[in-house]
């Protein structure tokens, strides 16, 4: 999974610095704030995958992060671990109903939370780009790239297709690698990486994996996670 960003809300210092090592150990990227306060300035100001919650804080407590992400409109887009002292059955109860997408209690296990989290993100990453083929297949911009004649594919960060219209002839939930010859693939990789450090589109040749036809393309960064846009021209 590529690098994503978490956000760790929790008074207590030792909390989260062992929250920030279990998250840096799936190579993701780590913020971290004191209070509720904090939370949500970093939330309007940040784009989070995954946020991990305590519940009691001075300031603004776990149920207020949990009210301004509501009226924000993030619960539950925004997928919320609890990860709070308190084990009482209507603090959880109330926490599930406001839309929090699990909820631990320390002492952590390191195995259970890191696995939790695995889970959570490959379900969050898999229901957006679901919605957003959805979304794209039946909007008039989906019906329009179907009239192309240039292939249109997108791509998530792992270089898996998302979305492609009709033209490119690539299959939805498979490497875009499965569509271009072996020789090809470690150009199509420095293509990948280049295009996600960068604003501006990369330019691409590579030959198709049947070796009859070529492939004239740009990649560009389109989001934050690296989800990535090609543009195919094939002759």
């Amino acid at each position: 999974m590529p690098e994503l960003t978490v956000l760790i809300v929790d008074d207590g210092p030792q909390n989260r610095k062992l929250l920030s090592s279990l998250v840096r150990m799936e190579k993701h990227r780590v913020l971290e704030a004191v209070n509720g306060t904090e939370a949500l300035k970093i939330i309007d100001s940040e784009t989070i995958d995954l946020i991990f919650l305590d519940l009691m804080m001075p300031e603004e407590s776990g149920f207020g992060v949990l009210d301004g992400m509501d009226a924000r409109g993030l619960l539950p887009l925004l997928p919320v671990i609890v990860v709070t002292s308190h084990d009482l059955r209507t603090l959880r109860l109330e926490a599930l109903r406001r839309g929090v997408a699990d909820y631990l209690t320390k002492p952590i296990d390191r195995l259970e939370l890191t696995a939790r989290m695995r889970n959570i993100l490959d379900l969050h990453k898999t229901q957006r780009e679901q919605a957003h083929k959805v979304m794209l297949e039946r909007s008039p911009l989906g019906d329009a790239l179907n009239l192309l004649s240039e292939g249109v594919v997108q791509l998530d960060a792992q270089g898996l297709v998302v979305y492609a219209n009709e033209a490119a002839d690539v299959g939805i939930g498979h490497p875009l690698h499965d569509a271009i010859s072996d020789a090809d693939r470690a150009t199509l990789d420095e293509a990948l990486e280049a295009a996600a450090q960068s604003d501006e589109p990369v330019p691409l040749t590579v030959t198709r994996s049947d070796g009859r036809t070529s492939l004239t393309a740009h990649l560009r960064r389109i989001a934050h996670d690296q989800v990535i846009c090609i543009l195919g021209s094939i002759p």
